[in-house]
């Protein structure tokens, strides 16, 4: 594979999964090709073919609880590779029974949303004298957007390493800790200490992400939302990372307050992650499962943007090693602090905030707060 100068991008061969491609996603979930060629991106990140209805947004996915309820039911696995059966069935069970009626009452509203305008400007609608919703388009896309993806990753990887691997605690123990937000503060430390957590590339980590990012996709696309709508999954949930900060502490070691995980990205704590690790963790994600869009957020500061060559190698490494879409940051946590302190003198500071960039001041105390950590933290 070369880009357009002839230079070598990288070779297909050597990773373990097929770099992502919009036109193999878009048609892998039922959109021709010619449609699928003529793609625009809607809003942020999220693909959709020209002229159709879609609604990249439709409703959420909350990927973490499934494994709070699932270990709220049973303390004692004979192996880790049943622990992992019994998850999918049991997350596949909630998608069922839970998840998908509330797509199907929200496709129902969206069926009865009239846009004269819609209908004159998507394709096939006059045609047909039906309005978008009711099917007068060519494909009524409904996007599924998820969080928490990095959260359940690392917190599935830490009762391998900790439960049944070194066999140092019960399941029963690091619920129980996950409740009290780890007042043991030599268990959070082990946690601290395991090496091969999501975010540091390790090839175990690695294969984990892959399984359980095709595994959540295996699950929407077997089983469709009603006739004539389209699933239309993401790895993303705009902001929604933020605002969770409060729930209880997770299993991966993340305590009540801290941020979760954004996009595809790994959690930022309680493991000290290097940029480049965490990236290429993410980089195995099943991108190519989710066409509506799989983020990875990070911060740069002027030091590292002024290294000779280090943005393009950082950039062009992510991509060769399988990532989909790099949305960064370009700020530095001091110059944030004093924007927060003197906003009048910092109306310039422009920041990305999930899927759109805005200036820093005008918005609200928590975001700030959160784009600082992520300003510290790199990601």
């Amino acid at each position: 594979v070369v880009d357009q100068t002839g230079r070598p991008v990288v070779d297909r061969e050597q990773h373990g999964h097929a770099l992502p491609d919009r036109l193999d996603r878009l048609k892998r979930i039922g959109i021709d090709e010619a449609s699928a060629r003529d793609y625009g991106v809607v809003g942020c990140y999220e693909a959709a073919p020209q002229g159709s209805f879609s609604n990249t947004v439709a409703c959420g996915l909350d990927l973490y609880p499934s494994l709070e309820g699932f270990v709220a039911q049973k303390d004692s696995f004979d192996t880790f590779e049943q622990f992992l059966t019994d998850y999918k069935a049991y997350f596949e069970e909630c998608y069922v029974r839970h998840v998908l009626p509330r797509y199907r009452a929200r496709t129902a509203e969206l069926r009865a949303q009239i846009s004269p305008f819609a209908g004159l400007a998507l394709r096939g609608c006059l045609a047909s004298g039906l309005t978008p919703g009711q099917g007068g388009d060519e494909y009524f896309l409904f996007g599924i957007t998820t969080l928490g993806l990095g959260v359940l990753i690392d917190s599935i990887h830490t009762i391998k390493t900790l439960v049944f691997d070194q066999k140092a605690i019960s399941l029963a123990y690091l619920k129980e800790q996950a409740a009290k937000n780890f007042e043991d503060e030599e268990l959070y430390e082990r946690i601290r200490s395991i090496k091969d957590f999501y975010g540091s590339n390790s090839p175990e980590s690695n294969a984990l992400a892959r399984e359980l990012s095709a595994f959540i996709a295996d699950v929407i696309e077997r089983h469709p939302i009603e006739k004539g709508v389209i699933s239309s999954p993401a790895l993303f949930d705009f902001t929604m990372d933020i605002y969770c900060r409060k729930r209880q502490a997770s299993l991966n070691g993340r305590r009540q307050g801290e941020l979760f995980s954004y996009g595809i990205m790994p959690c930022a704590t309680p493991h000290a992650l290097t940029l480049t690790d965490a990236l290429l963790s993410s980089a195995n994600v099943s991108c190519d499962r989710f066409p509506n869009g799989c983020p990875a957020m990070i911060t740069l500061n002027g030091t590292d943007l002024a290294k000779d060559g280090v943005f393009e190698t950082l950039v062009r490494s992510y991509f060769d090693a399988g990532g989909y879409h790099l949305a960064i940051n370009t700020v530095n946590a001091q110059t944030l602090r004093q924007a927060r302190e003197r906003p009048q003198e910092h109306s310039d500071v422009m920041v990305k905030i999930s899927g759109y960039s805005t200036q820093f001041v005008k918005l609200n105390d928590t975001l700030q707060t959160a784009l600082t950590e992520r300003a510290e933290r790199g990601m």
